[in-house]
Parts: structure tokens; sequence; C-alpha cells
């Protein structure tokens, strides 16, 4: 079972470095209606929270506000389940276990920031024995294209050349 997940793309999140991805996940989601090309798709929904490490170590008070982790309303209306995380992977036990109870035999990652969260998350899925490919074309970072980049890069020096992909498959 191939699951596509939608890593973050939330209102405060896309700027003019991640703006570009609208268009393009907005046509990911759109072709997989028609085509079915993946069996399910979830969204992740990062929640920052005042008393949490990213404001405490980090002094980074962004999506803390509900108005800035708003999900993209074509990710709300494609996912069959959101999940909430409060740090980088969204391999959490939630995301675990909704992996073992659909038998998730390969997960494939979108989203935002492709440095930071999608990295995360694609190496936890290394980490609990699932294959997992990140679509370079349908990620970014907030940071700007150069963390977008070395994103890239560190995904393919720790899981493989094969754990991106230019295109869908």
């Amino acid at each position: 079972m191939t699951l596509l997940v939608l890593m973050d793309i939330q209102k405060g999140l896309i700027n003019e470095h991640t703006e570009h991805l609208v268009d393009r996940i907005t046509d990911l989601c759109e072709k997989n209606k028609k085509k079915h090309l993946f069996d399910d798709v979830v969204a992740v929904k990062f929640v920052n929270h005042i008393n949490g490490p990213h404001v405490k170590l980090l002094g980074w008070t962004k999506m803390v506000l509900e108005e800035e982790q708003h999900l993209l309303p074509i990710v709300e209306e494609s996912a069959s389940k959101v999940f909430v995380k409060h740090t980088y992977s969204a391999y959490t036990d939630e995301f675990a276990a909704y992996v073992k109870e659909k038998n998730v035999d390969r997960v494939i990652l979108a989203g935002i920031d492709t440095d930071i969260c999608v990295l995360a998350t694609a190496i936890a899925c290394f980490d609990h024995g699932i294959p997992c490919r990140v679509l370079e074309y349908y990620s970014a970072s907030d940071g700007g294209n150069k963390f977008h980049k070395a994103g890239i890069a560190c995904i393919k020096r720790i899981l493989g050349d094969t754990a991106v992909s230019s295109n869908i498959f």
C-alpha cells in the first residue's frame, strides 16, 4: 500500500520560497483523484506551542497562532486523515499505528520543509523499515531553495539516491 504524506502545507509556511507549491500540490492532488496514483493520502500539520521546544530552545514563534496552522484547502480535502505533530518528524505513535493498521509498505513524501520535517520523516520511515521516497518537485523549504537543495542532498546521502524522485514515480 502506497501512502502519500502531505507534510506541513500550511498557511504560516507559505512564503516567497514555497508559494509555487500551492499550484504543484493542487495539481498532484487533482491527478491523484483522477488516476488514483496513491492508495491513500494523509496530511500532517505542525502545531507549535509557546512552551514547546521550538519556542524555548530556538525562540521560533511561528505556527503558534491557529490561523498559521491551517492546511491549504486542497490538502484538507484530499487527506483521509490529518496527523498533528509538535516536532519535526511526522512519525509519531499515532502515525506508526496508522501505517501498521493500513499495511503501508511505501511512503511518498511531499511538502514543507525539505531540509527539516520532510528529512526527519524520511529518516524515521527508514528507521522503521518503511521504504520512503521524497518528491523533490512537490517539496520546498520556507528558508529558500538553498535549504531545499541541502535537504535533498542529505536525503540522498542518508537514504540513497532512490529516496528522491524528481517526479511522481
